[in-house]
């Protein structure tokens, strides 16, 4: 990001072979000078030695280029510049490609990508570059490409795939996991892929894919990965799977209990479910900082929230609505994961996703008077319906 006449601009890498293409593209983006400072190559090896001379916020190459390839490009982007978010443009043709890439590819586009589409993705990911402040946390979550599994459900998956077992089989599998979930889904709901609408059901996912792509993550991409219970004996991913399940289950019942909305209740399933991956980045990539925030929660009586933006002047909530925004996932996913325990920071002032996830999540903890804020369920007008969900989820 650089600093012009008082205003911060973001700085824009675009990679492509074809100079008609950087043409284009110099056209399409003429409006968003005044935001963005631009730099179009035509060679990966011309990017990285922009790269080297200058800090970039956002790369978006083309995937198909003649020696170095996009997600090679991407690779060593990650490796040598992790801060920098990495968008790659890709033909339909190359579907094995993409699935290669997963691993060093915050998010697909087609190609051609519609301008909108494309200016759109790259603010929101400038955007999410302001929300995160901490320069050594950014860093290392830009650079997350996977996150571990538990290990009973690696096993599982593994086992399965190698028996060529049923799409409904591997999918019941890979929905029992947040981390399979969340990669499958920053896959599938790739402008790349075209869907009609976003895709929240990874049982959906998995069809969508077919198998075989599914086996390349696993066996080929090495997409997934198992847990080391070894990283923090105070942290046990099944107690958060199990929370995390229960969380969404409720979530999913309240938004359905209030809409009718059987599809979207889905969604606030999803929501749930993902709602604390944070914990599972910081425990995996910061053990000793997220030990700390366990500590002094103890010691202080604090909740882990809290004593997490002690320690690190950040949170789960923030960290994993950060990593997930970077994935492509919807503005509602990252918007109810950033605000479930402050929801009057948020920008949406209705019943929503939000809600139902801040209230499942304080019912599950069995801490209504600790985790709850009455005063944004008065704002909403829903302070009467509390006992009522919680009554839902003794049913």
């Amino acid at each position: 990001m650089k600093r012009e006449g008082g205003a911060m601009k973001y700085k824009i890498l675009f990679v492509d072979d074809e100079s008609r293409v950087l043409m284009g593209l110099q056209r399409m983006l003429r409006r968003m000078r005044k935001e963005w400072e631009m730099v179009f190559v035509s060679s990966p090896e011309k990017a990285i030695a922009e790269l080297e001379r200058q800090s970039f916020d956002v790369i978006v190459t083309d995937m198909k280029m003649p020696g170095m390839q996009g997600d090679q490009l991407l690779s060593n982007v990650k490796e040598r510049f992790p801060d920098v978010i990495r968008l790659i443009l890709s033909g339909h043709a190359e579907e094995e490609k993409i699935a290669r890439s997963i691993d060093v590819t915050h998010q697909f586009l087609s190609k051609p990508c519609e301008p909108e589409e494309l200016k759109e993705t790259i603010k929101r990911c400038c955007w999410l570059k302001s929300k995160l402040t901490d320069p050594h946390l950014k860093k290392v979550v830009t650079k997350i490409s996977k996150l571990p599994t538990l290990p009973e459900l690696y096993t599982q998956i593994t086992e399965a795939l190698n028996r060529d077992a049923s799409v409904k089989e591997i999918a019941d599998i890979i929905s029992q996991d947040i981390s399979m979930t969340a990669k499958i889904l920053q896959l599938v709901n790739s402008p790349f892929f075209g869907t009609r609408y976003k895709i929240a059901n990874p049982a959906q996912a998995v069809n969508f894919l077919g198998l075989e792509t599914i086996k390349n993550l696993v066996f080929s991409f090495g997409v997934f990965s198992q847990f080391d219970k070894k990283t923090l004996k105070e942290f046990h991913l099944e107690n958060l799977w199990k929370h995390s399940m229960e969380v969404a289950a409720l979530s999913k019942r309240i938004y359905f209990e209030e809409t009718s909305d059987e599809r979207k209740a889905s969604y606030a399933f999803l929501i749930g479910m993902l709602h604390d991956i944070g914990k599972l980045i910081l425990v995996t990539n910061f053990p000793e900082t997220f030990k700390k925030a366990i500590d002094i929660s103890k010691q202080d009586s604090l909740s882990l929230f809290e004593a997490e933006a002690v320690i690190m002047g950040t949170t789960h909530a923030e960290v994993g609505s950060y990593l997930l925004g970077l994935w492509g996932f919807q503005d509602d996913v990252i918007e109810s994961i950033c605000y479930h325990h402050k929801p009057r920071n948020a920008p949406e002032t209705d019943f929503s996703f939000l809600t139902c996830l801040h209230v499942a999540n304080a019912i599950v903890n069995d801490n209504i008077q600790g985790l709850i804020d009455l005063e944004y369920l008065q704002q909403l007008g829903m302070v009467d319906k509390l006992e009522n969900w919680q009554n839902v989820n003794k049913q």
